[in-house]
């Protein structure tokens, strides 16, 4: 009998478990093993800037869209920390879907390319008949997954993406999250209501006027910070790769490792002061 998504996370824990004696499956280990080396080929080249909008930019705001087109030289260097942090996220996800193939599930269309009026983009997989994109998160962002809390506290615009995707296949999603530090799973469906009121085209004709501006939209304000008089960057602007370029004489600070953006500063921040690029 087929399985079906709703046991996907039980099974993959079942021939985990070190009670389960589970033989590796030739074909799927090959296929794992061509991702994990185009995978590492790919991270350890030089990554060009897109200049295009694209499925993932859909949940995006305007601003950050329209630099990506308009001026993705601006964006801030990516750092090797970060790279190892999306190689690493890669790599998870090749896992998982091997995990999905090995449980007995049907995985299929991974890296699939999707189009809607001249947009492109690629879903992770589609397993028993759901679009599925995978996630790789903090346990903080995992528990959003775990909770199905992700629909209504989106800043990253996964719902979006997610739901062109769906419209596009004419099927139910689901994110498959892991936690990277616990090793946890869980998978999140979709609410079908969700996926009917996001369809790509609007989005997409709404982003291709905004870039076609002549200067880049304000989407975001600074918010207080605490009671200083000081004014920071919210978390949409803060995870940004163009918010020195949008926020001139920027300054950053690190709060216990952890860097607060401050776009106006009345009270000397007592910690360390980042070296901002275009400051």
């Amino acid at each position: 009998m087929a399985k079906t998504i709703d046991t996907l996370v039980k099974d993959i824990y079942e021939i985990l478990d070190e009670s389960t004696d589970c033989i590796a499956t030739e074909a799927f280990l090959d296929v794992a093993a061509a991702q994990f080396k185009d995978t590492l080929r790919r991270r350890l080249r030089s990554q060009e800037r897109r200049g295009s909008i694209r499925f993932s930019s859909l949940g995006k705001p305007d601003c950050q869209v329209w630099f990506a087109v308009n001026d993705p030289e601006a964006a801030e260097p990516i750092t090797p920390q970060t790279q190892m942090k999306f190689l690493y996220g890669d790599l998870l996800e090749i896992v998982l879907l091997y995990l999905a193939k090995e449980a007995g599930h049907d995985v299929s269309d991974e890296q699939a390319e999707v189009e809607c009026d001249g947009v492109l983009g690629h879903i992770d997989a589609v397993i028993d008949g759901h679009v599925i994109d995978v996630k790789s998160a903090s346990p903080y962002a995992f528990q959003k997954f775990a909770e199905n809390r992700v629909q209504d506290d989106d800043p990253f615009g996964y719902i979006k993406q997610l739901s062109g995707y769906c419209h596009e296949y004419k099927l139910p999603g689901a994110f498959l999250a892991i936690n990277k530090e616990s090793g946890g799973i869980c998978l999140t469906p979709l609410d079908p209501e969700i996926v009917a009121e996001n369809p790509p085209g609007p989005a997409i004709a709404s982003q291709r006027e905004s870039v076609a501006l002549d200067s880049v939209p304000r989407c975001f304000t600074p918010i207080p910070d605490g009671k200083s008089g000081n004014e920071k960057l919210n978390l949409n602007c803060s995870y940004c790769s163009y918010k020195t370029k949008c926020w001139p004489g920027l300054r950053g600070f690190l709060y216990s490792g952890k860097p607060r953006f401050l776009t106006t500063v009345l009270r000397e921040p007592n910690v360390p002061e980042l070296n901002l690029r275009n400051k």
